[in-house]
């Protein structure tokens, strides 16, 4: 087993909470979250648990697929958790959770948990990618928020 990674931010959004799941479960809005162009889905669709979301994320000048398995949607409780098969063996096993806050907005919640593979590669991975992971995940909250709370398009 190799090492892991916790990284949990979280936010208020000045959007309601239907927007914000609006957003996280339409594969055609992947682009607006997440640093990877959406490639393709399988089956199209909405999110439900066993679709896969296949993608392309640049880093230090290369292309990467990016492979996102959703595991569970819960609609009623704003839930949603999928796995992300990252480059080198790196996945990242995350929740992102909602709940309605004050005023119309909503507090949303990004728990993502890397695991790296065994070894020394993994060490070494979680030790360069480490700080990159945590920015990551922090920045694909931002691009969200930016997301929901932007005028509708006209």
């Amino acid at each position: 087993m190799g090492s892991s990674l916790s990284v949990t931010p979280s936010a208020v959004v000045d959007a309601p909470i239907e927007r914000v799941w609006s957003l996280l479960t339409r594969p055609d809005g992947f682009h607006l979250w997440v640093d990877a162009a959406m490639v393709s889905a399988e089956p199209e669709g909405r999110a439900r648990p066993g679709q896969q979301l296949h993608g392309v994320t640049k880093a230090l000048g290369w292309a990467f697929a990016v492979t996102i398995e959703i595991a569970e949607v819960d609609a009623e409780r704003h839930r949603l958790r999928f796995a992300v098969e990252l480059p080198f063996g790196v996945v990242d096993d995350q929740v992102v959770t909602m709940a309605s806050a004050e005023g119309d907005r909503t507090q949303v919640t990004y728990e993502a948990d890397f695991s790296f593979p065994a070894g020394w590669r993994g060490a070494l991975l979680r030790r360069l990618r480490g700080h990159g992971l945590r920015h990551g995940t922090a920045d694909s909250l931002k691009r969200l928020q930016r997301a929901v709370e932007a005028p509708p398009a006209r």
